[in-house]
C-alpha cells in the first residue's frame, strides 16, 4: 500500500515507495543507535552491552 501518492504513473509510485523504503532504512538505525545511547546513559555501557547481546541471542533463537 502507497501512503504518499505523488504522480499518476505506476513508475512514480513505485519511486515513491521505494523512497519510504530507504528513509525507513536510514531512520530506524539512526533512532535505535540513539536509543543505545540513552539507555547507555541511564544505566552504564556494560549492562547496555548485556542487553544488546541478550536482545541478539533471544532474536536469533526465534
Amino acid at each position: 500500500m502507497c501512503l504518499i501518492w505523488v504522480g499518476n504513473g505506476f513508475g512514480t509510485r513505485r519511486l515513491t515507495v521505494a523512497f519510504l523504503i530507504l528513509i525507513a532504512f536510514l531512520t530506524v538505525p539512526i533512532a535505535e543507535i540513539a536509543v543505545f545511547i540513552h539507555v547507555g546513559g541511564q544505566i552504564g555501557p556494560w549492562p547496555t552491552v548485556g542487553v544488546v547481546i541478550l536482545t541478539a541471542v533471544l532474536g536469533t533463537a526465534l
